[in-house]
C-alpha cells in the first residue's frame, strides 16, 4: 500500500511527521502538512475540480480574530492565547486551500458524529476533534498505529470489538469508530474532570497526561499542566481550538470549502479471482480514491475473490458486467507487481491473523516497564524488533508502560528479566568530577544505547547525573562516566 507522509497536528514552528493517508497514486518522501496531503488525496473527487485551489491567503488580522473569538459561544470553554492565535494564523496564511477541504469533510461527517455524541451526552463541539486527529479523513494512518477519523489504535479497537483483519479495518467506519471514540472520551473526562486533559489523553495517551500531572505537582488546570507534556501533546488542544474557531467562522475569513463527490449509487463487485485495486481503478477509468470512499473499511492492495465472503463495492455506472472485462482484470493483476507474501484468504470471523510461531521457541509474555523500548526488549529476548512487531500486530515502535507483548524466545536462550522489586534503586556514586566526560546526543541515540556503548554507565546513572528523564534529543550535551 502506498501512503502519503504528513502531519495531523499542524505545527507552526516545528515539523513532526504524524500521519499518512492510504492509497494515493504514488509515494511521497519527506514531511507534508496534513492538509497538503488532504488536497492531494481529495482533488480527484472534487465536484468542482477546475476550481482554483491556489487562491491567495487573506491578510491576517489579530484584531479581527480577537473580536470574533469573543462572540464565540460553544459547548466547550475555549481560550484564546498566543498558541491558539498562532495556529489560526498558520491555517489562514499557509494552509488555506487545505483547511477548506478539511472543513468540507467535516460538513459531510458532522451530523452523524453529533447524533452519536448526543446519545452519550457529550458536548456537541467535541465532534470537530477529528479536524486535528485526522483532518476529518477516515483513511488517515498514524505512525503510532492510530487509524481512521478518530486515529484509534489497534488495542482500543480490539478491546471495543472493532474488526481489524487483512482486508477490513472498522476503525475507518465512521459510525462504529465514533461510538468507540465517544465512550473513550466520556471515560477520560470522568477520570480527569477536564475536557482539555481528556482530549490530550485521547490523542496521545493517559500515561502521558498522568506523567505530566505528576511532574506538575498534581495540578489539575490544563494550562498549568501543559508545560510538562511532551511537544506533540502540547499542540493538541491549541490546534483543536484554532480549528474549532475556523469551523464556526470560515465565511468571515473567506474560506470556501469545495464540494466533494459522494457516491449515491453503488453495486457489488463480483470477482472470482483476486484483483489489484490499482488495476481495477485504471481499467474503470476512475481514481482509487473514488473506490475507497465507498469502501472506507477496505484494507490492502488486493481485493479478495467474492466467493470468500468479502463484499466490495464500485460506482454503479462503472460495473464491469462482461466476462471478457473480468478476464482482463485478472490478467492485468497477474502481471502486476506481486506482493512479498501470499495474499491470505478472507476470514469473516477473524480479527487478526498472527504470523506463524517460530519452531523451537518458547512463548513469553513481557510486561513493558518504565525506560523500555522495542530495541531493548528485542535484544533482551534474542529476537528482532520486526519480529516483536509482527507477533503483536504493531505498526510502529511505540509502546506503553504496562503493555503486554507476546515474544517467542529461541530455544537455548536465556532472558535476563528486569527485577520487579519496588525498593528504591541505589544511587550512582560519582567520586569526583574528574571521572565524568561530556557526550553529545546523536540522531538515533537512546539512554540505553549510550549506556551500552560506554561501559561504567547505566540508564539510571545517566539520568541521575544529569537530572533528566528518558527523553533526550539530538544535539543535547550530557555528562557520562568516563571509560
Amino acid at each position: 500500500m502506498t501512503t502519503y507522509k504528513g502531519f495531523l497536528l499542524f505545527f507552526a514552528l516545528s515539523t513532526l511527521s504524524l500521519c499518512s493517508f492510504g492509497h494515493p497514486e504514488e509515494k511521497e518522501e519527506g514531511p507534508y502538512t496534513p492538509i497538503d496531503s488532504l488536497t492531494k488525496w481529495y482533488k480527484p473527487v472534487l465536484k468542482n475540480s477546475k476550481r482554483d485551489l491556489s487562491n491567495s491567503p487573506e491578510q491576517f488580522s489579530q484584531e479581527k480574530v480577537t473580536h470574533l473569538f469573543r462572540e464565540l459561544h460553544l459547548s466547550l470553554h475555549l481560550e484564546l492565547n498566543d498558541q491558539v492565535m498562532g495556529y489560526i494564523q498558520h491555517y489562514l496564511t499557509g494552509q488555506k486551500e487545505n483547511i477548506e477541504i478539511a472543513l468540507a469533510l467535516e460538513s459531510i461527517h458532522l451530523k452523524t458524529i453529533r447524533e452519536i455524541f448526543a446519545h452519550y451526552q457529550l458536548p456537541k463541539d467535541l465532534a470537530s476533534l477529528p479536524l486535528v486527529l485526522s483532518g476529518m479523513h477516515n483513511q488517515a494512518i498514524s505512525p503510532y498505529g492510530g487509524t481512521g477519523l478518530w486515529s484509534l489504535n489497534y488495542f482500543v479497537a480490539i478491546k471495543n470489538k472493532l474488526k481489524v483483519n487483512e482486508f477490513t479495518d472498522e476503525r475507518k467506519d465512521i459510525e462504529k469508530a465514533t461510538h468507540v471514540a465517544a465512550q473513550y472520551l466520556k471515560l477520560l473526562y470522568a477520570k480527569y474532570g477536564s475536557w482539555n486533559l481528556a482530549i490530550t489523553a485521547f490523542a496521545s495517551s493517559p500515561a502521558v497526561v498522568n506523567k505530566a500531572i505528576s511532574r506538575s505537582g498534581n495540578l489539575v488546570n490544563y494550562w498549568q499542566v501543559r508545560p510538562f507534556l511532551d511537544n506533540y501533546s502540547q499542540q493538541i488542544v491549541p490546534s483543536f481550538f484554532a480549528s474549532l474557531y475556523l469551523s464556526n467562522y470560515f465565511p468571515e475569513h473567506d474560506l470556501n470549502p469545495p464540494i466533494i463527490r459522494t457516491e449515491n449509487q453503488r453495486e457489488i463487485f463480483t470477482n472470482s479471482e483476486k484483483v489489484a485495486l490499482e488495476v481495477l481503478a485504471k481499467k474503470l477509468g476512475i481514481s482509487s480514491q473514488r473506490i475507497l470512499m465507498i469502501n472506507p473499511t477496505f484494507r490492502g492492495d488486493y481485493i479478495p475473490p467474492a466467493n470468500d465472503g468479502f463484499v466490495f463495492y464500485i460506482p454503479a455506472e462503472s460495473d464491469p458486467k462482461t466476462a471478457a472485462f473480468q478476464e482482463e482484470l485478472y490478467a492485468e493483476t497477474r502481471k502486476f507487481e506481486k506482493p512479498k507474501k501470499p495474499v491470505p484468504r478472507y476470514n469473516a470471523t477473524s480479527s487478526y491473523t498472527a504470523p506463524p510461531i517460530p519452531a523451537n521457541s518458547k512463548k513469553v509474555v513481557y510486561v513493558v516497564q518504565s525506560g523500555d523500548f522495542l530495541g531493548k526488549i528485542a535484544e533482551k529476548h534474542h529476537v528482532g524488533v520486526s519480529q516483536v512487531k509482527r507477533w503483536n500486530n504493531m505498526r510502529s515502535d511505540r509502546i506503553n508502560i504496562g503493555q503486554k507483548l507476546t515474544i517467542y524466545v529461541p530455544e537455548g536462550k536465556t532472558v535476563a528479566h528486569t527485577s520487579t522489586n519496588k525498593s528504591t534503586p541505589k544511587p550512582v556514586v560519582v567520586s569526583s568530577p574528574k571521572n565524568l566526560t561530556y557526550y553529545t546526543i546523536k540522531e538515533g541515540d537512546t539512554l540505553w544505547s549510550i549506556a551500552k556503548n560506554n561501559p561504567g554507565n547505566s540508564i539510571e546513572g545517566i539520568q541521575q547525573i544529569n537530572n533528566i528523564s528518558a527523553s533526550i534529543k539530538p544535539g543535547q550535551v550530557i555528562k557520562i562516566v568516563r571509560n
